[in-house]
């Protein structure tokens, strides 16, 4: 049987699990901490079993997600997964100064801006909390693509060094390029999934679940 109820965290790309799941009656506890930048800084500390967010972006959930580090249940994240914002970053960075970085400085950036998310995912996954890392809708300019692919390698990497499982969601949604089919697609929004992709990733994350 698919958990009854799992813990939601993450950035903007989580309103659409969320949606999927209260269209499908499905209980669930957390929801966003907030756009996924913040999530690029240190936002979080932790006292005993007690999760506090420090981050002012994030202090007005605060208290929603106090409690996840003692969660009985699994979580489901999206932190992490705005990867298409460091690849611009290098690609303004080329074109202004026309250098090239090397493969090494852009994987030790990935490293570095999402160091905290990895960190709490151990935090969670050493307390013995099954964590479920969901991709964020592949939607990105063509030429960005190589440079958001290797993001997801080395970042997805790094969730599972920490104990995550990385769901496979691009079969599911994705054409025969790797970009997301239309129907997944918000309308009006060029960056996020709709609530059919947030169902997309529940049926992903209950298979995993179920192993």
């Amino acid at each position: 049987m698919p958990p009854n109820e799992f813990f939601l965290i993450g950035d903007s790309h989580a309103v659409a699990i969320g949606e999927a799941a209260a269209q499908a009656n499905r209980p669930f506890r957390g929801g966003p901490l907030g756009a996924g930048r913040t999530l690029e800084e240190p936002f979080f500390d932790i006292d005993g079993d007690r999760l506090i967010l420090t981050h002012p972006v994030c202090e007005p959930v605060a208290d929603r997600f106090a409690d996840l580090l003692t969660y009985q249940g699994p979580v489901l994240s999206t932190m992490g997964y705005n990867g298409l914002r460091l690849v611009e970053q290098f690609a303004d960075w080329r074109a202004k100064t026309g250098l090239q970085a090397s493969a090494a400085a852009f994987d030790q950036s990935v490293l570095d801006t999402r160091a905290a998310i990895v960190a709490l995912t151990r935090a969670m996954t050493d307390r013995g909390i099954a964590v479920f890392a969901a991709p964020s809708p592949p939607r990105m300019p063509p030429e960005h693509k190589p440079g958001v692919d290797r993001y997801e390698r080395v970042f997805g990497d790094a969730l599972r060094a920490a104990g995550a499982t990385v769901l496979d969601i691009r079969s599911a949604t994705c054409d025969g390029a790797g970009f997301l089919r239309p129907e997944f697609a918000r309308d009006g929004d060029p960056t996020h999934g709709n609530a059919a992709f947030g169902a997309a990733v529940l049926d992903c994350f209950d298979r995993a679940f179920l192993g």
